[in-house]
């Protein structure tokens, strides 16, 4: 049996269950958006785990693998509202605080027990939001190209001399928001080029802590998802349209961008290989760059893995090899 959490719009995890039918591997798919069946309940001890679905008890043994998808990685909780004591707002607080702060205890020690019992886990509880930072020096030290970037509250002399030359982004996740519900839009932070922002800020005038980053002239950026050792990749040449040319993501639905399957130089999927073991991560999606003197250039890693694009885009089988995986089958011809 399989356990997968996720999310209910998750585009991946949509993709992957039918193989998963199609191949007769039994899971269980717990979403963090939705309520948990009504007899759900679940148990930890000191020895182990098991939890209540659909009227029957499993444990730890009946679990053949995890997918690490989406969500909190724990097992769905119902909505409970904190205690509220009348004129005692600082307690109130401390209490709803509380009551976030134990069910992630739970969870983390969850995770430990899946890791004890040597259950096959595909992605990392724990390394669900990882430091872009950390992650860039980790590539750099695995012999990785990064750009060079400053952190700082003040805009710089250099910088403002020259903003062409540089572009900003979001140090964590930035903003991704689909509001399918309410507003029926999205709402995204994208890669800005500095001139962009720079016009309003005086001189030594103090901004919010930012990253600033040398601005890469590019022949093409590259999307690669990596699946436990192996890679699947796409060329992106975005720098062919204005509007994708800083950030692919500002897509041009009326001229979508070019998108062709590739293959990773050796030596870049080595330094990649080496950069995964160092996070712990077996999956995840890779941004790079390649310049105008054909560098790879690293950007940053997502450890959920975003494909969908580039599967359809350049013919890859990616649902497929995720559901083989967690099925243990093995799958040469996915990419």
């Amino acid at each position: 049996m399989i356990l997968i959490f996720s999310i209910s719009r998750d585009q991946a995890t949509n993709g992957v269950v039918p193989w998963l039918d199609y191949l007769g591997c039994p899971y269980i798919r717990l979403n963090d958006d939705e309520p948990p069946p009504g007899d759900f309940s679940y148990e930890l001890t000191n020895t182990g785990f098991r939890f209540r679905w659909k009227g029957r008890w499993r444990d730890a043994s009946e679990v053949s693998a995890v997918w690490y998808r989406k969500g909190s990685f724990f097992f769905p909780q119902p909505h409970r509202a904190p205690p509220a004591f009348e004129g005692q707002p600082a307690l109130n607080e401390v209490l709803a605080g509380k009551l976030k702060s134990e069910p992630r205890a739970a969870a983390r020690y969850f995770h430990e027990l899946v890791r004890a019992a040597s259950i096959r886990t595909l992605g990392n509880a724990i390394l669900g939001d990882p430091n872009k930072l950390v992650v860039l020096d980790r590539a750099r030290r695995c012999g990785l190209s990064i750009p060079s970037f400053t952190i700082s509250d003040r805009i710089n002399e250099r910088q403002r001399r020259d903003p062409e030359c540089y572009v900003t982004k979001a140090m964590s996740d930035g903003v991704y928001l689909w509001d399918a519900d309410c507003a029926l839009r999205g709402y995204f932070s994208y890669t800005e080029q500095l001139t962009e922002v720079i016009d309003g800020v005086a001189d030594e005038e103090s901004i919010p802590v930012s990253m600033i980053q040398e601005k890469i002239e590019k022949n093409f950026e590259v999307r690669s998802f990596f699946l436990d050792g192996r890679f699947a990749s796409c060329a992106i040449y975005s720098q062919d349209d204005p509007q994708t040319a800083l950030d692919h993501r500002k897509y041009n639905m009326e001229k979508p961008n070019r998108n062709l399957p590739m293959v990773l130089p050796g030596e870049v999927s080595s330094q990649l290989v080496e950069l995964f073991r160092s996070l712990e991560l077996n999956t995840g999606s890779v941004d790079m760059i390649v310049d105008t003197e054909g560098r790879f250039v690293f950007l940053e890693i997502n450890p959920v893995g975003i494909y969908g694009g580039m599967q359809s885009a350049c013919n890859y089988q990616i649902d497929r090899a995720v559901a083989n995986w967690l099925g243990g089958v093995e799958d040469h011809d996915w990419c």
